[in-house]
């Protein structure tokens, strides 16, 4: 903003206006935006240059960021009592422009009958009411000297009307209608301008949506033009997958298996004065073996063992059949004697008995 103050004044005046919460944050003044979070509007008589001023958002968070070095460490005063009491310790500057303008905004209702007369108040001074611009821009400019630099310094601002009324704006004449109708007349050129800005922006919102319209037509032939497969030199050829109805298919993941052994035809020999137990594996031998030949989602049942296998088996049955001092099996039922019963009695000692 340096090297072009003309449009530095531009945004300053912008900037004002969101300060006070004129413009809202849906607004952006650039017509090369694509988000549709916001809504471009050319202003004419803000912007006689090429410069972009950003959005609303943008400047309220420069706006935020303008603080005093004292003010970095702490927070800025919040209301207007406090930056009067710096004022008046000659703690100068006591805040910012930025910050004093939105204190006036904030405390806008209470500071109406302080410093105006009814029924206005602050924020009338930015609204389109019948009073005129320069008589609403010295007000404003009394407000800001008059915090800044205190309220018993000398304001340059005053007239007879603030002089004889201490603590109240200079005098705000209202206007007839007459003269409200030549307030603020927008000039040829700017209303020109607006509408060559607002051409532009059709412009670049057509080239936007074809350019949308494009990016989504290359998508679409992209995955098809991808699933074309070139005819193989040999004669073999591929059925084509028919589709269904349009629904595509979506991929799955089967299991596989790991390759096992075949079984062997005959088992194998044994070698001479072997036990009868069978060969003999290492824990962690016979462990790997199990690992890397069988299949953890088939039922043990369906498992094709080999000897070690089943030696392993025998060898845990041995076991449990020497903790119990009996075979695993229980006895087989017996048919009960004409003369006995089938009461409770009688099965909870046959079941006993297989312990």
């Amino acid at each position: 903003m340096v090297d072009t103050p003309a449009f530095a004044v531009e945004l300053a005046k912008i900037s004002l206006l969101t300060n006070v919460g004129r413009i809202n944050t849906t607004m952006a003044f650039f017509p090369e935006m694509k988000t549709a979070l916001r809504t471009y509007h050319p202003v004419p008589s803000l912007q006689k240059t090429d410069g972009n001023a950003q959005d609303a958002p943008r400047i309220k968070n420069c706006l935020k960021a303008a603080l005093l070095p004292s003010e970095l460490k702490s927070m800025p005063p919040s209301t207007p009592e406090e930056i009067l009491e710096k004022s008046r310790a000659r703690q100068l500057p006591p805040t910012s422009v930025v910050n004093l303008i939105f204190v006036l905004a904030n405390h806008a209702a209470p500071l109406a009958a302080t410093h105006f007369d009814p029924p206005l108040n602050f924020l009338d001074i930015f609204l389109p009411i019948n009073i005129s611009s320069a008589d609403r821009a010295r007000a404003c400019l009394w407000l800001v000297y008059h915090y800044l630099e205190g309220p018993d310094q000398p304001n340059p601002y005053d007239d007879d009307y603030s002089r004889q009324n201490p603590g109240k704006v200079p005098w705000l004449r209202r206007l007839t209608d007459t003269e409200l109708a030549e307030e603020n007349v927008d000039t040829a050129e700017e209303i020109e301008w607006g509408r060559a800005m607002s051409a532009q922006r059709n412009i670049f919102l057509q080239r936007l949506v074809n350019s949308l319209e494009n990016e989504k037509k290359a998508k679409n032939v992209l995955p098809a033009s991808s699933q074309r497969v070139p005819e193989s030199s040999s004669h073999r050829s591929r059925p084509s997958r028919q589709p269904h109805d349009g629904v595509r298919e979506k991929p799955y993941i089967h299991y596989l298996p790991p390759p096992r052994p075949a079984p062997a035809s005959h088992p194998p020999e044994r070698p001479a004065g072997s036990t009868s137990r069978g060969p003999q594996r290492t824990m962690l031998q016979h462990a790997w073996h199990v690992v890397t030949s069988t299949d953890p989602l088939v039922d043990s049942d369906e498992e094709l063992m080999d000897d070690y296998v089943r030696n392993d088996y025998n060898q845990r049955l041995a076991v449990i059949a020497r903790l119990r001092g009996k075979a695993p099996t229980p006895p087989p039922e017996t048919a009960l004697p004409n003369n006995v019963s089938d009461t409770r009695e009688h099965r909870w000692r046959t079941v006993h008995s297989w312990r």
